[in-house]
């Protein structure tokens, strides 16, 4: 069993990567990531979608029949289905309730929509399950009352919603996400023979990059803003022959905790500092340089 110098794990209050060191005389290991943050986004998006088809009602039915005098009410999603049946005399007392949707900041009502309630004698129902909007509450009000007091002798309205294709995509979306943010990056440092070997790991992908150590100029962050302003971050080696070889293939929020892992290995390869945005960083800085 070899035995290692040192042996340390360091994670920053920036959350989103962590960094495991291991040196050995003439070689050093450092294993990046994965992205916490990233993770935990894509498995949120993952059980919004999965869970929500499958404990929401995605589908409401309302029968009546004169002759028999009976209604029946189902509701239903991709696991269950409910039932109840009712006197259709009981549709006469059908109240409409209105639902408003206030703007957030100026609390300006934006949307008002409707549903209605059956009291069913077994329970109150909310028919249909979702809001509609004040046309398609009229024509459902105007159904009822054509069956109630009109001569219409059978009413049946159906309402299903698409909803979970969109929370399918939102599933879709917490998959991918996972998966991008889900790798790790571990580099293997040889002075020994020369090697600075990168090795990428996926959830379904791995690959290795090699380089030659001697050939290493600068190791340095890259930075990318987003539509709002907020930065992103990977490390990123520059050679000698004007590569540019990033360590990880994603960027990830966390200026500190990715300065950590570029200064680590900047000291070891015996670098001056860390190249970021045209400025040079040296070992001992902790700090982003002002803008």
């Amino acid at each position: 069993m070899r035995a290692f110098c040192t042996c340390t794990r360091q994670r920053s209050s920036d959350k989103n990567i962590f960094m495991k060191v291991r040196e050995e005389g003439e070689g050093l290991t450092v294993k990046i990531g994965p992205s916490l943050g990233g993770i935990i986004f894509g498995t949120v998006f993952v059980l919004i979608g999965v869970l929500a088809p499958l404990l929401v009602p995605i589908k409401s039915y309302l029968e009546c029949d004169k002759g028999t005098m009976k209604c029946t009410h189902q509701s239903a999603n991709l696991l269950w289905s409910k039932q109840i049946v009712f006197n259709a005399w009981r549709l006469k007392d059908i109240k409409r309730e209105a639902v408003e949707t206030e703007n957030g900041k100026s609390h300006v009502i934006k949307e008002i929509k409707y549903h209605y309630k059956i009291d069913t004698g077994q329970g109150i129902i909310k028919f249909p399950f979702f809001d509609l909007s004040e046309l398609d509450a009229n024509t459902l009000e105007d159904n009822i009352k054509g069956f109630i007091m009109g001569d219409n002798k059978h009413l049946e309205e159906v309402y299903e919603t698409k909803m979970f294709l969109l929370l399918f995509v939102f599933a879709l979306a917490g998959l991918i996400t996972i998966v991008a943010f889900g790798r790790s990056t571990t580099c293997v440092i040889d002075k020994g023979k020369d090697i600075f070997m990168i090795l990428r790991k996926g959830i379904f992908t791995k690959r290795n990059i090699e380089l030659k150590l001697s050939k290493i100029r600068y190791i340095g962050l890259a930075r990318s803003v987003g539509s709002k302003g907020s930065s992103t971050f990977r490390v990123v080696l520059y050679t000698a022959d004007g590569d540019e070889v990033p360590l990880t293939s994603y960027y990830s929020s966390g200026f500190n905790s990715h300065m950590k892992v570029a200064k680590k290995i900047a000291d070891y390869i015996g670098l001056d500092g860390v190249k970021y945005e045209d400025a040079l960083i040296e070992i001992e800085s902790e700090e982003e340089p002002s803008k």
